[in-house]
C-alpha cells in the first residue's frame, strides 16, 4: 500500500458521504439494513472514508467487522474476519481484550460457546485447505452470533473484488446468498477496480433482498481543493496559478494533491523560500514522477506489473502510450502499436476491465491523468533515451514541467468562451459518451461569437443540418437568464439544433429542471474537462 488511510484531524472532506454512511448505520440500529458500496479509484480514499465513519462508532448491540482484502490470501482474510468479530465483541463488553486470536477465544468461550465452536471450526477447515465449507460457515457466523449475543455485525470487505483470487468457486453468488438470508447484518463493501465491481453488483449481487447503495467516490471540486491547499499551505505562499495547476494537474485526486503539496513544500523549506514558485513545483514533480525513488515513479511501475497479473505489460505499452496524450479511435490505437484491430480489442478490454483505460464513445483514454504523464515523459522518455546522462534528463523534465506551467497559465488567462470556441472547431463528428448518453459532436463549418455580442458570450457554430448555439457562463446562472437564453434561441433566424450552456460553478436544482423543460443541455466542469481532455486541450481549475 503506498498511502495509509487518512483519519482523525487529517481527514479532509467527503461531508456528504460521511453522513450518508451515518444515515444508515442509524437506520440499523432502528432494524432497517441497507447494504453500501464504496467505489472510486486507486487512492481517492475510500478506506480513509470507511475508518473516519467507524473511528469513534460505538453502540452497545452492534459491531463492526473490518476486513482488508488485500493481503490476497484466504487464510489471512479468515484470520482477519475471524479476529475483529471476536475484538470488537469483547470491546463492546467493556472486558480485557487479549492480542492474538486463540486468547481472544477462550476470553468469549464463556459469553459466545456456539459462535466460538463455529470459529474454532472455520479454523480447522482452513488448516485443512477446506476453503469451499470454510468460506460459507464464515460467512454464516453472524447469524450464530446475532442469536447467541443479540448483536448485529456491518462486515465491512475493503476491496472485495479480491474475493474472486480466493481458491473458492462462485464467492460472490455465496455472497449473495448469505446477504439475502441475513437481515441483521449490514454489508458495506469497497473497490477500486469500479468497472469490474460494477460488473458484479450488476450480476452475482444483484439481490431481491439486501441490495447495495452506491457511493461513487470521486475526485475534490474546486472549491474543495481550495480550502485543501489553503490548510496544506497555511505557512507558505501558493500563488493562485500555481495552486490552479495543481488542481488542474491531479484533477483534484486527494491522494495526489497531498503528496504533491507536501513535496512543493519539502522544496521550499530545503531553499529557505517562502513561497511556492514554478521551478519549486517542477522539482517537485522530479523528485515525485521522474526520480526512480520517487513514490509516483514507484506507484506506477508498480501498477504496470501487478495489475496486469503478471501478464507481459510490454503487450500493453503501445495502448496505452497512445491514449495518453488526448482521446484515441480504435483505428488510431491499432496503427500505432502495429496490431490488427481484433487483436488490439482484447487488450483493450483487459485495460478497461483493470480501469487503466476508460471509454468515452469512439474515444479511448488512459484513465488516470498522472498516470498518462508518467507513461509519456518518464516512462517513455527514459526508455527511448540514448545519451546515458540522467542529469541532462532530469533537468529536460523540470524545464518541460515549467513549461506546461507557463502553457497552462497563458491558457487560463484566455476568456473561457474564445477557448471553448477552439474546442468546437476540433470536433469532426465523433460520438461521444456525456452524461451517460451518447452524442454526435459534428465538424462545424464556422464557430464565432454571436453577432452583436448579444447575447454576451454566446457562441453560434454552424453545420451542415444547422446550428448549435452555446452561452458560456464564468459565473453563477440564474432562472432568468436560462429563460432569456431560450427565447433567444427560438426568436433567432438561425436554425438552432442544440442549445447549451456552460456553466462551471454548482448549479441550482430549479435552474437545472428549468434547463430540461427548455431543453437546454447543461456542461458543468466534469463534462467541460472530459471534451478538453478527450481533444488535446488544457483542462479547466475553476
Amino acid at each position: 500500500m503506498f498511502s495509509d488511510p487518512v483519519v482523525g484531524d487529517r481527514f479532509f472532506g467527503r461531508s456528504k458521504a460521511l453522513g450518508l454512511l451515518s444515515k444508515r448505520v442509524n437506520a440499523l440500529k432502528e432494524g432497517y439494513r441497507q447494504n453500501i458500496a464504496i467505489l472510486g479509484p486507486r487512492l481517492i480514499g475510500k478506506s480513509s472514508l470507511i475508518l473516519q465513519s467507524f473511528s469513534s462508532f460505538s453502540h452497545p448491540e452492534i459491531i463492526s467487522i473490518y476486513v482488508d482484502l488485500r493481503a490476497n490470501s484466504f487464510s489471512h482474510f479468515g484470520y482477519k474476519f475471524l479476529g475483529s468479530l471476536l475484538y470488537h465483541y469483547l470491546k463492546n463488553k467493556n472486558l480485557d481484550i487479549p492480542e492474538d486470536l486463540k486468547a481472544l477465544k477462550e476470553a468469549a468461550q464463556n459469553y459466545i460457546p456456539k459462535t466460538v465452536k463455529l470459529i474454532c471450526a472455520v479454523e480447522s477447515d482452513i488448516k485443512n485447505l477446506l476453503f469451499e465449507r470454510a468460506y460459507q460457515n464464515l460467512l454464516g457466523l453472524t447469524s450464530l452470533f446475532k442469536e447467541e449475543s443479540g448483536t448485529s455485525c456491518i462486515v465491512i470487505l475493503d476491496e472485495f473484488h479480491l474475493l474472486n483470487t480466493f481458491k473458492i468457486n462462485a464467492p460472490f453468488s455465496g455472497l449473495a446468498r448469505e446477504i439475502m438470508m441475513q437481515k441483521d447484518t449490514m454489508y458495506i463493501i469497497s473497490s477500486s477496480q469500479v468497472s469490474y465491481a460494477k460488473k458484479i453488483l450488476a450480476g452475482e449481487l444483484l439481490l431481491l433482498f439486501g441490495n447495495f447503495e452506491i457511493i461513487q467516490l470521486k475526485s475534490f471540486d474546486y472549491a474543495t481543493c481550495c480550502k485543501f491547499l489553503k490548510k496544506r499551505f497555511h505557512d507558505i505562499n501558493l500563488p493562485k496559478n500555481l495552486a490552479d495547476f495543481l488542481i488542474a494537474f491531479s484533477e483534484g485526486h486527494p491522494f495526489y494533491l497531498d503528496i504533491l503539496s507536501n513535496k512543493s513544500k519539502e522544496k521550499a523549506r530545503e531553499l529557505n523560500k517562502t513561497e511556492i514558485s514554478r521551478d519549486l513545483v517542477a522539482q517537485a514533480l522530479n523528485s515525485l514522477i521522474y526520480d526512480s525513488k520517487g513514490i509516483l515513479n514507484q506507484y506506477f511501475t508498480s501498477i504496470l506489473s501487478h495489475n496486469l497479473n503478471g501478464a507481459d505489460y510490454s503487450n500493453f505499452l503501445p495502448i496505452l502510450l497512445s491514449a495518453s496524450a488526448r482521446g484515441c479511435r480504435l483505428s488510431e490505437i491499432s496503427k500505432l502499436a502495429k496490431q490488427r484491430p481484433r487483436i488490439i480489442s482484447k487488450q483493450i478490454e483487459r485495460l478497461l476491465d483493470e480501469d487503466l483505460l476508460s471509454k468515452a464513445g469512439v474515444f479511448y483514454r488512459t484513465q488516470d491523468k498522472i498516470f498518462r504523464f508518467w507513461l509519456r515523459s518518464a516512462y517513455q522518455r527514459k526508455r527511448l533515451s540514448l545519451a546515458a546522462d540522467p542529469a541532462s534528463e532530469s533537468r529536460e523534465f523540470c524545464s518541460e514541467i515549467e513549461n506546461q506551467i507557463l502553457a497552462f497559465s497563458r491558457e487560463t488567462k484566455k476568456k473561457l468562451s474564445e477557448r471553448v470556441i477552439n474546442l468546437f472547431k476540433s470536433f469532426e463528428n465523433e460520438i461521444i459518451l456525456i452524461q451517460n448518453k451518447l452524442f454526435k459532436f459534428p465538424q462545424f463549418d464556422q464557430v464565432s461569437l454571436w453577432p452583436k455580442q448579444d447575447p454576451a458570450d454566446c457562441i453560434i457554430a454552424r453545420y451542415k443540418d444547422g446550428y448549435w448555439a452555446c452561452l458560456v457562463k464564468e459565473e453563477e446562472i440564474t432562472e432568468a437568464q436560462i429563460q432569456a437564453f431560450s427565447e433567444y434561441c427560438k426568436k433567432a433566424k438561425y436554425k438552432i439544433r442544440r442549445r447549451i450552456i456552460i456553466c462551471c460553478k454548482e448549479l441550482d436544482l430549479n435552474v437545472r429542471l428549468l434547463a430540461l423543460e427548455k431543453k437546454v443541455w447543461i456542461w458543468s466542469r466534469p463534462e467541460l474537462n472530459l471534451l478538453f481532455d478527450l481533444y488535446g486541450k488544457q483542462q479547466i481549475a475553476s
